[in-house]
């Protein structure tokens, strides 16, 4: 079988899915928007192949969630209530560290350009770990074939006089994997 792809974001099609389901030989990828509290306006896609599920936050800069593997729960548990819409995480608070505000995925991006500790930059200031994670993706799409789904998403840090970088991340898994 083919694969069928998906766009559920394209910034530059005018393409964005509040919603978004797909379920094939017992493996589906669902993409919801969160509403409410901190995380209002984080889109979720949430990959499940009947062993593992995932989530992926493409308004986090593609960073890995949360897991389960059966009934093991993967990741690890912050003391922030999240996800945190990036909005809401002023990175330049607290000396530079504001970063840590919203960060409890499993695996988050620092960034492209810096993703040092925060410190001084010839006068321009530098954040704790860049700014990649809390970037949305301009672009999201999903391919299911009747063997695997794969997320694909980039994420741009660009700035007027600053380089301009672009991430691609993809996570693919196969049908009945624990991997």
């Amino acid at each position: 079988m083919n694969a069928q792809t998906h766009v559920l974001t394209d910034v530059e099609r005018g393409i964005w899915l509040d919603h978004f389901a797909f379920e094939s030989g017992g493996m589906s990828v669902r993409k919801r928007t969160l509403r409410g509290g901190l995380s209002d306006g984080v889109d979720i896609v949430e990959i499940d192949n009947g062993n593992l599920v995932f989530s992926v936050l493409p308004t986090r800069g593609m960073s890995l969630w949360r897991g389960r593997c059966g009934n093991i729960p993967l990741g690890w548990q912050a003391p922030i209530r999240g996800p945190v819409h990036p909005t809401f995480v002023n990175v330049a608070e607290r000396g530079g560290i504001g970063w840590l505000t919203g960060f409890d995925e499993w695996l988050t991006r620092c960034g492209l350009n810096w993703n040092g500790p925060p410190g001084d930059d010839n006068g321009r200031p530098l954040t704790l770990h860049g700014r990649i994670a809390n970037q949305p993706a301009d672009r999201v799409e999903v391919s299911v074939d009747s063997s695997r789904i794969t997320v694909h998403g980039e994420v741009e840090e660009a700035g007027l006089f600053h380089s301009r970088l672009r991430l691609s991340a993809s996570y693919s898994i196969s049908a009945n994997s624990h991997r």
